[in-house]
């Protein structure tokens, strides 16, 4: 299951963490923090080049050596 909720910092309280609790009771979760802001192309390409470095025999390393070359 998973379950995205838009909020601002200060709105994180104890009766968010303990709906959270109560939700996912009983099993491990993981927690993902990011940036509402990041245009969502921004976060399409981030994905894409992750994806594409899994899938490549390319390094990470050299990979970002080429990106810096221009």
């Amino acid at each position: 299951m998973q379950v995205t909720y838009d909020l601002k910092v200060d709105e994180i309280n104890q009766n968010f963490i303990d709906s959270i609790k109560a939700l996912f009771a009983n099993r491990e979760i993981r927690v993902t923090i990011e940036d509402a802001n990041i245009k969502m192309e921004d976060k399409a390409l981030a994905e894409a080049i992750k994806e594409g470095l899994k899938s490549e025999s390319i390094s990470k390393d050299k990979f970002l050596k080429s990106l810096n070359a221009n």
